[in-house]
């Protein structure tokens, strides 16, 4: 934001300027900490000046729903101020805690894209983190790629999505393309198309966390991963889109980039994807 600072959000709604030059957070006054139960991501339309927030809402009997919303802002002598907000998007409420996943804004074609997961330890009998019905479910908004227009008409764009935590754009390949953790050894990089089901939770390349070892004190698995999971919405003749990438180890996959800077020549027009385990590239 602006030639020397960034603009810094911390999941508890506080918001800094870092300052470049002088090496300094200022925290702005006018932040959104008390407004929301946990900031998910944000997004500067530095054209259209506006603020965008992805966050959990606390609603009644500790229940939450996702809200996506707009701010107008002015960015001045390191002042940032926010004005005007409107809520664009909110997701239905739900009272298992399932926010804990991922969750990211970004702006593509003239619409915006938001990232949503479901992770549920309760729902199946599997003792296996994320097994649950809404990503196959077009009635549902979690576990989706929703795709918002200016009208701020929302609309499921792909589905079928674990914990979709990275969400970004390759320019040069004019690509959509989403970072996704999926169970141990299913960390997934995605190329996002229209009305795809990447297959969540009926098809994955990874293993259950139970296979050959218990997983919170219950008995071994004996299935890499179950075939039985009609009763969560899978259509086994359905077709299920396969990722671009899987890794058959549990990295931790982050978010991604595509690198259009100077200083490494032969990273120009990669992709970069960040993980607890390092960094890989993508030519």
């Amino acid at each position: 934001i602006g030639e020397d600072s960034v603009l810094v959000s911390l999941n508890n709604g506080e918001i800094f300027i870092f300052n470049f030059k002088n090496k300094n957070f200022n925290k702005i006054g006018n932040d959104i900490q008390n407004k929301y139960f946990s900031v998910r991501d944000i997004y500067l339309h530095v054209e259209k000046k506006k603020f965008l927030v992805l966050a959990t809402v606390q609603k009644q009997n500790m229940c939450q729903s996702i809200q996506f919303d707009s701010y107008d802002y002015e960015f001045s002598n390191q002042i940032f101020r926010i004005s005007n907000p409107i809520k664009l998007w909110e997701s239905e409420t739900e009272c298992d805690s399932p926010f804990r996943a991922g969750g990211r804004i970004i702006y593509y074609k003239n619409n915006y894209f938001l990232s949503t997961g479901y992770f549920s330890e309760k729902y199946f009998s599997y003792h296996e983190p994320g097994l649950h019905p809404y990503p196959q479910s077009k009635d549902s908004s979690f576990g989706k790629i929703l795709k918002i227009n200016d009208q701020n008409e929302s609309e499921i764009y792909s589905m079928g999505h674990r914990v979709p935590e990275g969400l970004f754009v390759s320019k040069s390949k004019d690509l959509l393309i989403s970072t996704e953790h999926g169970p141990k050894g299913g960390d997934e990089v995605n190329i996002i198309n229209k009305n795809n089901n990447y297959g969540w939770p009926c098809k994955t390349l990874g293993t259950m966390y139970g296979y050959l070892e218990p997983l919170y004190g219950s008995e071994k698995q004996d299935k890499m991963w179950p075939t039985d999971l009609e009763g969560l919405g899978c259509d086994y003749t359905a077709s299920f889109t396969d990722p671009l990438f899987s890794w058959t180890s549990s990295i931790a996959i982050s978010q991604g980039f595509e690198y259009e800077g100077s200083y490494f020549n032969n990273f120009n027009e990669n992709l970069i994807i960040g993980s607890l385990n390092g960094v890989s590239l993508f030519r």
